[in-house]
């Protein structure tokens, strides 16, 4: 009998010791893989800016490994419910750490988060537009007259006249202007007489003026008279045209530039081409980037295609007309 259950006794402990055998085999396994995927963290970790980038969640790891290794220590569990909590066990360990390493992103080298925005910006749907025009026959000249050329200096009266005078063509990147693709270009005129030359070729209902004359006469003289003043205008404009019309025509127009003594020749020769493109019947333009804008703040403020446009529109009969631009 004693022989028995001395026998048996030993079975069971050859039993107990075989199980904790293989748990402390299993439990070994589990801390070499918590371990493994430690190293892992803490290399990516060190990847990322030196802000200490703090991840609560790997932390977390070790409490839940320690809290399974006692529970596998526990005799109180049956093999069964100790397979199920090692195989959650590791499920769970590998959910957090995707979840963990998913979160750990290349520094953007700012502490501020990065922030986007998108805009469509309809290319064709700015517009030029219309009020008067002149009524002349094919052979007119439109006299141009500066007067008060004394308050200028030579090359200031000169830029003036070029302005106005010049035929000189212009291609320009459209992405420059923010019409198009960069390597696709546009024309545009340097000045009045080029852009008249050009509109010349079409045919409208009404005559466009061809030729331009600019004289410097104290008499007054002239359908287009340019004033010059070292005065500040009162709401702060740098030129200002006053067109005087008669049965939808203009019969005289009236530029004025202010601060002549203030202004740089650049200036003088953007103001002069806008305020000619009023004097020719032109309003203002919708387009920030385009010559007739109220404020005039390109860096190319030439006579564009939509200028030339509008001009066709309207010496063709469409009065007060806005034109929606092409490009």
């Amino acid at each position: 009998m004693q022989t028995e259950n001395k026998d048996h006794t030993d079975s069971k402990l050859k039993d107990l010791t075989q199980e904790n055998f293989l748990w402390e085999d299993v439990s070994e396994k589990l801390e070499e893989k918590t371990k493994q995927i430690s190293i892992e963290n803490e290399h990516l970790k060190n990847q990322v800016s030196k802000d200490q980038f703090t991840i609560k969640e790997l932390s977390q790891e070790n409490v839940m490994s320690n809290e399974y290794d006692a529970v596998l220590k526990s005799n109180s569990l049956s093999k069964k419910k100790k397979i199920i909590i090692l195989g959650v066990s590791l499920i769970l360990v590998m959910v957090i750490s995707f979840i963990a390493i998913s979160s750990i992103v290349e520094p953007s080298g700012t502490e501020n988060p990065l922030k986007s925005k998108f805009v469509i910006e309809n290319l064709r749907g700015d517009k030029v537009s219309t009020f008067m025009r002149w009524k002349l026959l094919p052979q007119d000249t439109l006299v141009v007259n500066i007067i008060n050329s004394e308050l200028a200096s030579n090359e200031q009266i000169q830029v003036i006249k070029n302005t106005i005078t010049s035929t000189e063509l212009l291609n320009i990147d459209d992405s420059l202007l923010h019409k198009g693709p960069k390597g696709v270009s546009s024309t545009y005129y340097d000045g009045w007489q080029g852009a008249l030359d050009y509109l010349s070729l079409k045919n409208t209902k009404y005559n466009i003026p061809k030729k331009i004359d600019v004289i410097e006469s104290k008499n007054g003289e002239g359908q287009v008279i340019i004033t010059l003043s070292n005065a500040m205008d009162a709401d702060g404009y740098s030129g200002y045209t006053k067109s005087v019309v008669d049965q939808n025509q203009i019969l005289k127009s009236t530029i004025t530039i202010y601060n002549m003594d203030e202004l740089s020749s650049s200036q003088i020769e953007t103001i002069t081409r806008h305020e000619f493109g009023h004097a020719l019947g032109l309003a203002h333009s919708t387009a920030p980037e385009d010559l007739m804008y109220p404020t005039i703040q390109s860096n190319y403020p030439y006579i564009s295609q939509c200028d030339i446009d509008a001009i066709i529109a309207l010496y063709d009969g469409k009065e007060s007309s806005d034109v929606i631009c092409q490009k």
